[in-house]
C-alpha cells in the first residue's frame, strides 16, 4: 500500500462545484483524460474527502479515476457540522456532483462508466440516490458498510417519533460517541484521523431523525433498484444493523452482489487489509 503520508496521496486537483441553490462544495480528484471507469466516494459521518486520499491514488493507478468531496457540513465545505437543512439536502450534493462528473468525462460521447460508492452514512445516501431513477446518474454503486440503520435499530414507530422531533428542534446537536477502535484495525490510520482538524463526531437531531425514518424507507423501496449494487461488510462491524442490511439486499434483487470481509471493522477502505477491499471494487467495476 502506499505511504499514508506520501506525496502521491495527494490529489491532482482541488476545487470547488456550486449546487443549484448555490452552495459550495469542496471537492478532489484523482483522475485523468485516459480513464474509462471514474468513481465518486461520498464519505460517511464526520469524515471528509481526504480520509480516502490513499483510495483515490491506488485506484488512479489502476485505470480507475476518482472524485471524492466534502458534503454539506463536513470538511472544508460550507454549514455547521454535522448538520444539513434536510437529508434530500445531502442528497442534491450527491446529484450536483454526479451531474459534474458525467459531464466532464463524457462531453464527447466517451462512453466512460460513471459509478459511486458511499460509506457508512454515506452509503445511506448513496442508496436513497439511486433508488431515486428521476435523479440517479451513474452506471453502478457501491456501498460499504451502509448505516441503513444502526445496531439495535429503533422501530419504524421509534423513527417516526424521532422524525417528528427532528422537526422540532433540528439544529441541536450531539455527539456520535463513536469509540475509534470500531472503525479500523489499522494504528496509523486511527492516529492519522485522530490529528485531523477536518474530523468532527457531530450529528444534528435534526439529520439523525430523518436517517432513522429514511433507513425503514430504503427497505420498503429496495426493489426499485434499477442499477448494479455491490454491498461489502466487515465481518467484525459493530455499527451497522446486519438484519436490516439483509433484509434490504434480499428486496433488491438479482441486481444487488453482497460480500463480508471476514474479521474487517466498519471502514474498510481504511482497514489495515484494505489491499482485498480495494481488489473487489476494482473487479467488480471492471466486470462486464
Amino acid at each position: 500500500m502506499i505511504d499514508l503520508q506520501s506525496d502521491k496521496c495527494e490529489p491532482r486537483r482541488q476545487f470547488t462545484i456550486t449546487t443549484a441553490d448555490e452552495r459550495g462544495l469542496h471537492c478532489r480528484t484523482w483522475a485523468d483524460d485516459q480513464c474509462k471507469y471514474v468513481l465518486i466516494v461520498v464519505h460517511g459521518l464526520g469524515e471528509h474527502s481526504g480520509c480516502y486520499d490513499e483510495f483515490g491514488s491506488v485506484m488512479c493507478e489502476r485505470g480507475i479515476g476518482v472524485y471524492a468531496f466534502d458534503l454539506h457540513g463536513h470538511g472544508k465545505s460550507p454549514g455547521v457540522r454535522g448538520h444539513a437543512p434536510s437529508l434530500d439536502t445531502l442528497v442534491d450534493d450527491i446529484e450536483a456532483v454526479c451531474n459534474y462528473v458525467s459531464e466532464q468525462h463524457n462531453r464527447d460521447d466517451s462512453g466512460v462508466q460513471v459509478s459511486i460508492l458511499g460509506h457508512s452514512m454515506g452509503g445511506h445516501l448513496v442508496l436513497r440516490y439511486v433508488l431515486d431513477q428521476d435523479r440517479c446518474n451513474v452506471a453502478r454503486a457501491i456501498v460499504t458498510n451502509p448505516m441503513i440503520l444502526p445496531d439495535n435499530p429503533p422501530t419504524k414507530a421509534q423513527s417516526f417519533a424521532a422524525w417528528l422531533t427532528s422537526k422540532v428542534i433540528p439544529r441541536v446537536r450531539m455527539s456520535a460517541d463513536i469509540d475509534p477502535s470500531d472503525l479500523t484495525q489499522d494504528e496509523d490510520v486511527l492516529v492519522k484521523l485522530g490529528r485531523d482538524p477536518l474530523m468532527h463526531e457531530q450529528l444534528s437531531i435534526g439529520i439523525g431523525g430523518e436517517l432513522m425514518s429514511s433507513g425503514h424507507q430504503l427497505v420498503e423501496n429496495a426493489n426499485e433498484l434499477s442499477i448494479p449494487l455491490l454491498v461489502l461488510r466487515g465481518g467484525d462491524d459493530d455499527l451497522c444493523d446486519v438484519e436490516t442490511t439483509d433484509a434490504f439486499c434480499d428486496a433488491a434483487g438479482t441486481l444487488c452482489d453482497s460480500h463480508t470481509f471476514d474479521g474487517l471493522r466498519h471502514s474498510l477502505l481504511l482497514e489495515k487489509e484494505r489491499e482485498q477491499v480495494f481488489d473487489s471494487i476494482q473487479q467488480w467495476l471492471l466486470k462486464k
